[in-house]
């Protein structure tokens, strides 16, 4: 059983990220740097087979995963279809540093944002 998962800049979805207002005065400035965040299944996004999770400061998304990433950690942990429970929860993600991204300029703003880059090694805490 996977006890823990890398998690590294590009995990992020930033087109996603885009669609709607993140908080950006949280993160220029610069409370949410060195802080960890919780990383929540997110149940309008997740699939019985790749889970996508927002990254949360305080209740507050930052972030959300890309599907890649969720493709990875299925990989690694199995899908709800094998598991027959929810995503197991990844613990002790922190913001590395903010950056600026460029996303699809469908969403707010000019398509440039403030993204979190986190990383760190993910406890992988299961709820039996």
């Amino acid at each position: 059983m996977t006890k823990a998962f890398e998690v590294r800049a590009g995990d992020l979805d930033v087109d996603a990220m885009a669609m709607y207002p993140l908080p950006q005065e949280l993160l220029s400035n610069g409370t949410a740097v060195s802080a960890e965040v919780e990383l929540a299944p997110c149940p309008s996004r997740s699939t019985l087979r790749v889970p996508i999770f927002e990254a949360r400061l305080g209740g507050t998304t930052l972030a959300v995963t890309s599907e890649s990433f969720g493709v990875e950690f299925a990989a690694r942990t199995g899908t709800l279809e094998q598991a027959r429970r929810g995503w197991p929860t990844p613990g002790g993600v922190r913001v590395e540093s903010v950056a600026t991204v460029v996303a699809d300029s469908n969403g707010i703003g000019n398509g440039m944002l403030l993204a979190p880059v986190l990383s760190g090694l993910a406890q992988i805490e299961w709820s039996e």
